[in-house]
């Protein structure tokens, strides 16, 4: 991060940059807990619980982040470097994946879930998602929008969990035999500063975020065959 603002500083035409944080820089969700993010919001609890003994994986990859952005903050405060500087926090990215492949990280969720696989479903519980796409279009409005500097948007869309994501696939395939979600779930109940998110979107691109299940018809496409519609 750090050696990556250095070289963008001695490039005179760079104009702008963003960085791609993540969701898990401001919280790891709790089911069924009211959280109150707002952009000064920090995983500080994370980075405690890291340095714990024995840390779970998923706090060390929060505790990771937290302290990642928070350097490029930081250097972008004591450099104040002659561009413009933005960061994007995506969380669980679900929708297409462009190598037909079964992708990897969280866009192979749907697609394990879809095949019987519910191994994810025991360590990522209810959270936010966002459509892959709309990540996309939000790292280049922060790219050419100067009212995004010194910004963190929040490419949060909305909740769900595994129930609503095994809802959408019987309505895709009524006739699937899908596994069956964790019993008594919960929600994510977290309030994100995401208005900036959408209104960007609105803005570029004539369009709110991507819905659950339009991402997850995508996400699944050609899986077995399926000819998803």
């Amino acid at each position: 991060t750090l050696n990556i603002l250095k070289s963008a500083s001695k490039e005179p035409s760079i104009k702008s940059v963003v960085y791609t944080s993540s969701s898990t820089a401001v919280l790891l969700p709790e089911a069924n807990k009211e959280i109150a993010v707002t952009k000064d919001t920090w995983n500080q609890k994370a980075i405690e619980m890291a340095y714990q003994p024995d840390p779970n994986g998923y706090v060390v990859y929060g505790a990771s982040k937290t302290m990642a952005e928070k350097a490029f903050w930081e250097a972008i405060e004591q450099t104040k470097p002659p561009f413009q500087t933005s960061a994007v926090l995506p969380n669980t990215n679900f929708g297409p994946i462009l190598d037909g492949g079964e992708g990897s990280s969280t866009g192979s969720f749907p697609i394990k879930i879809w095949k019987g696989d519910t191994s994810m479903m025991n360590f990522i519980g209810p959270q936010y998602f966002v459509d892959v796409r709309d990540t996309a279009r939000l790292h280049v409005a922060a790219l050419i929008d100067p009212d995004c500097n010194g910004q963190r948007i929040f490419a949060f869309a909305e909740p769900f969990n595994w129930a609503d994501v095994i809802d959408v696939f019987k309505k895709i395939n009524p006739k699937g035999d899908f596994p069956a979600p964790p019993e008594n779930e919960g929600r994510d109940l977290s309030k994100i500063p995401n208005e900036d998110a959408v209104a960007l979107l609105q803005k570029h691109f004539g369009q709110g975020w991507v819905g659950l299940e339009e991402s997850l018809r995508e996400n699944v496409k050609g899986v077995d065959g399926l000819k998803v519609q």
